[in-house]
This record gives structure tokens, C-alpha cells and sequence, in this order.
């Protein structure tokens, strides 16, 4: 038991010994080497993701500028249909005041031909009074004529 007890205080001492200098330097380099693998791996993988979203940025403003130009083509047509349809909508309003000046001349027209229809209504009931008159005249004369005279 006393050697078990010896070896153990021994081995008790060498474990506290403090490390020497080159033994600590050692250590600190394995460590800086450990870190900067890390780090390179870290700044390896960043880089990708950094390439990655770069391209997917790239992806995007093109994407951006395909739908700029459809919505601008899109715009202009629009802005061309309205135009399109204003000149139509002119035309039609331009189409109805002529057409209301023509219904206002037909009417005036037709006013005119219905006063001359009137006129004319009235002559020709004079011309039958008229031409009756004359028959009835006719007819008299005839039967006076036709009749032997009384001498």
C-alpha cells in the first residue's frame, strides 16, 4: 500500500507541475492553428452564401426589370386604348350633334310639308266646291237646253 500511496503522490506532483514555456508556446500554436482552420472554413462558407445571394440578387433585378418592361408595355397600351377610345368618344358626340341639327332640320321640314299639305288640303276643297259648281251648272244648263221651249 505504501508504494500504491508513492506512486500516487508522484504522479499527484506531476500532474500539478506547471507546463514549461515551449510547452505552453506548443499549445498556443496547436490552438491559433485550430482557430484559423475554423475560420477559414467559416469565411469558405460565408464566401458560397455570399455568391449565393449575389446570384440570387442577380436573379431578381433581372426578374424585376423583365416585369418593369411587361408592366410598361402594358401601361402604354392602355394609355393607347384610352386614347383610342376619347377620339371615339368625339367622334360620337360630334356624330350626335349632327344628328341632332339633321332631326331638327326634318323636323322644320316637316313642318313646312305639313302646312303646305294643309294649303293644299284647302285648294283642293275649293277646286271640288268649285267643280261641283260647275257640274250642278252643267247639269242645269243641259236640262234647260234639253227642254223644248215654250214659244
Amino acid at each position: 500500500m505504501e508504494t500504491l500511496i508513492a506512486t500516487l503522490e508522484e504522479q499527484l506532483k506531476n500532474s500539478t507541475k506547471m507546463p514549461s514555456p515551449g510547452e505552453l508556446a506548443k499549445q498556443a500554436s496547436e490552438a491559433v492553428q485550430i482557430d484559423n482552420e475554423t475560420l477559414r472554413e467559416q469565411v469558405a462558407h460565408l464566401n458560397g452564401r455570399i455568391q449565393y445571394l449575389q446570384e440570387q440578387i442577380e436573379e431578381q433585378q433581372a426578374s424585376a426589370e423583365k416585369e418593369e418592361a411587361t408592366v410598361r408595355a402594358r401601361i402604354l397600351r392602355y394609355k393607347e386604348r384610352d386614347v383610342q377610345q376619347k377620339k371615339e368618344l368625339d367622334d360620337s358626340r360630334i356624330e350626335l350633334d349632327n344628328v341632332v341639327k339633321s332631326e331638327a332640320a326634318a323636323r322644320t321640314r316637316i313642318e313646312e310639308l305639313e302646312e303646305a299639305l294643309r294649303e293644299n288640303a284647302g285648294t283642293l276643297e275649293n277646286h271640288r266646291a268649285e267643280i261641283e259648281t260647275m257640274r250642278v251648272e252643267l247639269v242645269v244648263r243641259q236640262i234647260f237646253l234639253l227642254r223644248p221651249s215654250r214659244r
